[in-house]
This record gives C-alpha cells, structure tokens and sequence, in this order.
C-alpha cells in the first residue's frame, strides 16, 4: 500500500499555517502523492500532480515501491532535523543524473535541494556588542496574545 500525504487528525503543531506550508515543502521537495486509494484506485493515466511534478505518480506505476519507500525514508529523515544528510543525498543523485546526461532531473534535484536550504536558512542579526541573544516576537489582536 502507498499511502498519500494528508494531515494527520491530531498533531501537536501550535499553528495551522505553519503545518501546511511544512506539507506545502515537503510535497514541492520530496513528491509524495496526495491522491487517496480509492479515487486512483483503477487509474491508468497519472493525476495532475504528476502532471506538474508534484507526485512520483506511484499510483500509475510510474515510480516503484522501492522508489517510494525511499522517497518516504527520505522525508522521515527530514522531519527528525537529518536536513544535512537529505541534502547530501540529494546532491549525489543529482549528480548521477547529471553524469547520465538526464539533465532535467538533475534540474529538478538543483530546484528541490534549493528550496530545501533556502528553508533551513537561520535568520540571523547581528548587533553591535556582538553577544548571542535569544529573541522572541509577540503579536496581539484584542485580547489575544500569539508568539
């Protein structure tokens, strides 16, 4: 069974805005399908996600279990904070591909290891008596306080 990215019932996440734009990455980065069995369930030809290279396609068999038991390792790896490992892993295939002359995936690749490190990057400030400072930034609207 291949089983597609959804939200979970209960995560503990202290926002939903930042739930989906971590899903909204993981599915630009690692391309797990977002299809559910029983809509694919007699397909033959690919959903449009696959269209636009958002999706393996694993429901048309266009990527293999193997494929996709992969793709899923790699997004656990992820979500534990193995970032540098991922990217690493990333940058070999890209790398075969590009010695295959498959230069379209290696593109891909590029774009994905891309908006990978460009979501890793630390924020960082810098302040004139140069000492390490813990910031926090509040919001309030009415009677409601948010971090």
């Amino acid at each position: 069974q291949i089983y597609p990215l959804s939200l979970p019932d209960a995560l503990p996440i202290s926002s939903a805005q930042a739930l989906r734009e971590t899903l909204s990455l993981i599915q630009k980065i690692f391309l797990l399908r977002t299809c559910r069995e029983t809509v694919f369930k007699n397909r033959t030809r690919p959903c449009l996600s696959y269209q636009i290279k958002r999706c393996m396609g694993p429901c048309c068999g266009f990527a293999s279990k193997d494929e996709y038991r992969s793709m899923v390792n790699e997004v656990i790896f992820f979500l534990k904070g193995k970032n540098k490992e991922v990217i690493k892993r990333f940058k070999k295939r890209m790398k075969q591909a590009s010695m295959r002359l498959d230069f379209e995936k290696a593109a891909l690749l590029r774009d994905r290891i891309f908006h990978m490190e460009k979501t890793l990057e630390k924020q960082r400030i810098h302040t004139n008596d140069h000492k390490s400072k813990d910031i926090l930034g509040l919001y309030r609207e009415l009677d409601r306080v948010t971090t």
